[in-house]
């Protein structure tokens, strides 16, 4: 469909719909939040990814700018934002991190983008410890940019990095796409290029297991920037390309899908009022257009989405800036699938300061993480990191604006995809760059955090009867109080509770609940009795209701049945539930008199019969 023609429907039938601002409560009760910066102490940082770890802390990736190069920072966070450690790499010229996905090992995987003293730019896969220690290198020889998105991680364990194809002065040739096996070696590496312009920003693996790759379009007969989106297999074979634009600029800049495959894009496209808008994009699992929306926050220079996510509410969150140059503002917007708007927030670090942001994500609590490039008038740039509650709240740093959405029903053209080949190249291994250390700074401008911790315990499964420690590490925490299922004692207050030792069969909750001024939240963890606890019955029981020893029970007895009786051979209890054991009260709940009581316990897991006696005293 020609373009133009396109443009003057477009321009008939574009609605304007104001959207207000959903209003919500300042914080979300028990949720954490925070603001703090990053970087060297006298060259400052950009942040680049965070996302929370398995642990409730944070891995948190950011670059530093020193004597005219760029170094990559690799940090573990706590709960509260705080170092707990940080690694820098530095190939002596220019290392960018670009993307980190954590492992079920607690180690990460994290692709940086560098270039080497040749000025040829490369990408590297580290495979990293859960100390940042590196475990595996790999290079692949194509540019990618210094924006998240380039590198995502199968189900099975297979990386797939996508990058720009160039040549030796850095013409854009066409889109790469690279797949490492879980240890990083490489199982192939393809080519997709045609006469065209196609420069890759990112990919996403679909709900259907589709590799979808974007970037920006331009075809040679063309004076404007398009939107490119293509999907192949797993395996690196394409099933469809499709080109995708409006009569002006359009640049996308991040891409998700949902539960059914769908796609998702932002990213700015260069509207009627002359100023860049930031766009909503929605395809179906054919890369059809079902929704475009451009989103004017009538800044003075524009607004543009950065990165967009699918949340645990199946809902889409898009984060960005606006504002002028001079003086941008961070973004939150808050949408369903179909586009429209829930709520959106900004939020101003300093009035004095051009914000930028380049990566977002969701914690396990809801909240929202965010990181970019904060720069103060005079000053070096700060790598901020904000974590919000699940409304996009943080304090008085946040505050609702509006944006007024222009609905186009016909102005996207799919333009038709040019032929494609697919040529297969080789990588090569390197040596991982050089480890420095460098000094930074951290300001914490929180007054309002919630307490937060790690809970642990000696050993994740025990044997009933066996006492064992629980230790925590929380921060901002005045009031510990613990909870302790079938535990002997049940509760306690205090940080440093005592050995603990639980009755019965597990599996035995614990909770701890931390307090400050600010409120309260509750950790939990789960201990497990073993399967093969050694048998052992005790010959004497108290049920007096002083949490100890008020049972008389077997250890390491799963299947059985256990029949009590009195002096005169009458049968007084009986059980074959791993739940019921006697706690010296007959069948009708009737406490019995103290004595000396007859057993008869079969176990059925060792088909043996196990007689005796047991003394009650209460």
């Amino acid at each position: 469909m020609n373009r133009c023609y396109h443009s003057m429907i477009r321009n008939l039938i574009i609605l304007l719909v104001a959207v207000a601002c959903f209003v919500r409560p300042e914080l979300s009760p028990g949720q954490q939040t925070f603001y703090k910066t990053y970087g060297h102490v006298s060259q400052g940082g950009e942040g680049r990814t965070i996302i929370q770890t398995q642990d409730g802390g944070y891995y948190f990736s950011y670059v530093v700018f020193i004597s005219g190069r760029a170094m990559a920072c690799i940090s573990k966070l706590n709960c509260a934002g705080d170092k707990e450690w940080e690694k820098f790499f530095d190939n002596g010229t220019y290392t960018m991190p670009v993307e980190l996905i954590e492992q079920q090992d607690g180690g990460s995987v994290v692709l940086f983008t560098v270039q080497d003293s040749s000025l040829i730019w490369k990408a590297t896969v580290l495979r990293l410890d859960a100390f940042g220690n590196t475990v595996w290198s790999n290079t692949i020889h194509h540019r990618i940019d210094e924006v998240k998105g380039f590198m995502k991680q199968h189900a099975d364990g297979r990386i797939f990095v996508c990058g720009t194809v160039t040549d030796s002065i850095s013409t854009i040739l066409g889109t790469s796409l690279a797949c490492l096996s879980p240890d990083g070696i490489l199982l192939w590496h393809k080519h997709f290029t045609d006469a065209n312009y196609y420069a890759p920003l990112g990919l996403t693996i679909t709900a259907d297991d589709r590799i979808a790759v974007f970037g920006v379009a331009k075809f040679i007969f063309l004076p404007f920037t398009d939107i490119f989106v293509l999907t192949c297999s797993t395996d690196g074979v394409i099933i469809k390309k499709s080109v995708y634009g409006t009569f002006y600029d359009d640049e996308p800049k991040a891409i998700c899908g949902d539960d059914n495959g769908n796609l998702y894009l932002t990213g700015r496209s260069y509207f009627v009022n002359s100023e860049w808008d930031f766009m909503f994009m929605k395809l179906d699992t054919d890369l059809n257009v079902s929704k475009f929306i451009f989103f004017d926050a009538q800044t003075p220079q524009g607004d543009i989405g950065r990165d967009i996510i699918y949340t645990k509410d199946k809902k889409i969150a898009i984060f960005g800036d606006e504002g002028a140059w001079e003086q941008r503002n961070l973004m939150l917007v808050k949408l369903d699938t179909e586009g429209s708007v829930f709520w959106s927030k900004h939020y101003t670090i300093s009035p004095n300061f051009t914000n930028y942001t380049f990566y977002g994500s969701q914690t396990s609590e809801g909240g929202y993480l965010m990181t970019g490039d904060a720069r103060p008038a005079i000053q070096f740039r700060i790598a901020p990191l904000l974590l919000t509650d699940s409304y996009g709240n943080l304090g008085c740093y946040t505050s609702d604006f509006q944006l007024y959405p222009h609905i186009e029903v016909a102005d996207v053209a799919v333009i038709p995809a040019q032929s494609t080949s697919l040529t297969p190249v080789d990588a090569t291994s390197t040596i991982p760059p050089p480890v420095i250390t460098v000094q930074t700074n951290r300001t914490n401008f929180c007054t309002n955090m919630l307490p937060c911790g790690v809970l642990t315990s000696q050993t994740d499964t025990v044997c009933p009867e066996v006492c064992f420690n629980f230790s925590q590490s929380s921060i901002n925490a005045s009031g510990w109080e613990w909870t302790f299922q079938n535990g002997t004692p049940s509760h306690f207050s205090g940080a440093e509770p005592p050995a603990i030792c639980f009755s019965g069969h597990g599996p035995w909750q614990v909770s701890l609940s931390l307090s400050n001024s600010a409120g309260t939240v509750e950790i939990r963890t789960t201990v497990l009795d073993t399967v093969n606890c050694p048998f052992y019955l005790p010959n004497i029981f108290t049920p007096n209701g002083d949490g100890v020893n008020d049972v008389f029970y077997a250890t390491g007895v799963y299947d059985f049945s256990l029949c009590i009786f009195n002096r005169w051979g009458s049968a007084v209890f009986e059980s074959k539930n791993p739940g019921l054991w006697w706690n010296g009260t007959s069948k009708d709940g009737k406490p019995l008199p103290d004595g000396v009581y007859y057993f008869v316990l079969k176990d059925s897991d060792r088909m043996e019969t196990f007689k005796g006696t047991v003394t009650l005293i209460r």
